[in-house]
């Protein structure tokens, strides 16, 4: 899976604007840069645009010919849930792509209260699915065929 990520600063500051503040040409410019970013690699038929508080991410699947070169020996990691999916196509919506029911907020910087990485509760199926992923190190689906429970 392909991921670029974008986030913007003020420009008289240099301080990180969430993602809740960017106005509509701030998220346009990120999303044409996202589209920039992947220019030329994976597979188009296969993405999905969220955002963190922090970035705007986009995944793209993996070509068939990168998914060849990869092989099956690399590990699955998830860095954690979105906070809000903006949309996906042609990429399943496993509970593990969907935001935390009740996130913690962990402060980048405990004086702005408005720059917080999402962190999993534990407890609902979008956190239960991605412990899965992380215990098994299998896709979700492959590790409910095999039996496993979230």
């Amino acid at each position: 899976m392909w991921l670029a990520s974008v986030s913007i600063r003020n420009p008289r500051h240099g301080d990180i604007i969430a993602t809740r503040n960017w106005n509509q040409a701030q998220m346009t410019r990120a999303r044409r840069t996202l589209w920039w970013l992947l220019k030329g690699v994976g597979d188009m038929t296969r993405e999905r645009n969220f955002r963190m508080n922090v970035t705007l991410c986009q995944h793209r699947g993996l070509s068939t010919t990168e998914e060849e070169r990869v092989g099956l020996g690399c590990s699955i990691h998830l860095a954690g849930g979105p906070v809000e999916v903006y949309w996906s196509h042609g990429l399943g919506q496993e509970p593990t792509t969907q935001p935390c029911e009740n996130p913690r907020h962990e402060l980048l910087n405990p004086r702005r209260p408005d720059l917080w990485l999402p962190a999993d509760c534990g407890e609902c199926e979008t956190c239960r699915a991605r412990k899965l992923v992380e215990r098994t190190g299998l896709h979700y689906n492959a590790a409910l065929a095999a039996g496993y429970v979230p």
